[in-house]
């Protein structure tokens, strides 16, 4: 988990939760983002059959390859941080393989304090990294012996269990391979740093729905049984269809929330609505709250079509011209079938079934778009048989007789 508080260690925060009231939930959930988007960054790194995980051995793991703390502090990286010592005492522990991992990553969005010595930690050897410590321990163990103190800070406590000579061997193992990535972004810039370059080829429009539905995917609740594990086919097929729904261009019918939808319907609000007389005149009551829906979903992914620049003016008007004349020309061929029928209730029940053959009828394509679906064809007759006008002859109805 990230830490948030100047002068907490990972493992130690819930501990001061407590301590500091009112919280602030807005900085966890900032926090537990900012984490989310750093393992996103680690998944396009992920190699075929290598995994990452997320709060199992560390903040972020990725297989093989590195092991990343993630730290967000208030305050500058102090060479007596807690942020340093807890994360050098957390790769030292018994229970983590530090051999396992190529880099040991402390990423943090502290800048080094204008005194520090650690200034030039990255391209250091692990000797001079363990000369660097052992001077800030021996000031520490100097300024404790002259404060004349009864006990030990808690970052005290931390050096001395690092500079334990007993795991001397370890620690240099570990110094090896530690690595202090400091001055870290900020979320909103780690997030428009990835945009820039992981979405130039998504819709602008789309780029935040499709951040939260990758977000959403690696934080994904399925992942608590399985320790919080992604793999790299995953990652890769997740991300390739988001991309193959937002893309510029893209071939994936645009979706739409019908939940939503749904709750704009009143069926007392719209009972003189020309496409509700025009349903109910042959019977079909019980599916007039369809019917709206429908017309509601065509009428929104119209919408996200002109937005989004996927589909023009005059290719939506050329697609309901096309099914207009394709319903008027399928009306008379079954008006035709019932010339001699004279009765009301059997006119009404060949209407009834015409409205359903439409209904089930193959959906004609929009476009270059694969899967163009029946909700939005059928809300597409609904808006025609809505249109009010005085020419009889291009008028929309199911019903079979003049």
């Amino acid at each position: 988990m990230v830490a948030l508080a100047s002068e907490v260690g990972h493992g130690m925060f819930m501990d001061k939760l407590s301590e500091k009231l009112p919280f602030d939930a807005s900085k966890l959930f900032e926090a537990l983002m900012y984490q989310l988007v750093v393992a996103l960054e680690y998944c396009h790194k992920l190699e075929k059959g290598k995994r990452l995980w997320v709060e199992v051995y560390g903040d972020v793991t990725l297989e093989d390859v590195a092991q990343v703390e993630v730290k967000l502090y208030a305050d500058t990286l102090r060479d007596g941080h807690q942020n340093i010592w807890n994360t050098l005492n957390n790769w030292l522990n018994k229970a983590f393989d530090h051999k396992a991992y190529e880099s040991l990553i402390l990423l943090t969005n502290q800048e080094y304090s204008p005194k520090s010595t650690l200034t030039d930690w990255n391209g250091s050897t692990a000797g001079e990294k363990l000369a660097l410590l052992l001077a800030i321990y021996d000031g520490a163990e100097q300024r404790f012996a002259a404060a004349k103190a009864t006990e030990p800070s808690e970052t005290l406590q931390l050096q001395r269990s690092v500079m334990d000579l007993a795991i001397r061997d370890d620690l240099l193992e570990v110094l090896e391979r530690a690595v202090f990535i400091t001055g870290s972004p900020s979320l909103t810039e780690r997030l428009h740093a990835y945009k820039v370059d992981k979405l130039r080829v998504i819709r602008q429009a789309k780029q935040q729905t499709f951040m939260e539905d990758i977000l959403g995917f690696i934080g994904s609740s399925r992942y608590i049984n399985t320790g919080w594990e992604i793999t790299c086919e995953e990652f890769t097929a997740k991300f390739v269809d988001l991309t193959k729904l937002y893309m510029k261009h893209s071939s994936i019918f645009p979706e739409v929330d019908t939940d939503a939808l749904k709750q704009k319907i009143d069926l007392d609000e719209i009972a003189d609505r020309p496409f509700v007389q025009k349903i109910r005149e042959i019977g079909g009551e019980a599916r007039i709250k369809q019917a709206a829906l429908q017309l509601l979903i065509a009428g929104e992914v119209i919408d996200e079509l002109y937005s989004d620049n996927l589909a023009s003016e005059f290719d939506v008007k050329r697609y309901q011209k096309n099914h207009l004349d394709r319903h008027l020309d399928g009306r008379l061929s079954a008006m035709v079938d019932c010339m001699d029928e004279t009765c009301p209730i059997q006119l009404r029940r060949q209407s009834l079934k015409f409205f359903y053959k439409q209904h089930a009828e193959t959906v004609v394509q929009l476009n270059t778009f694969e899967d163009t679906t029946a909700d939005f064809r059928n809300g597409i007759y609904h808006m025609l048989a809505d249109v009010k006008t005085d020419d009889e002859d291009k008028t929309f109805y199911w019903r079979l007789w003049p």
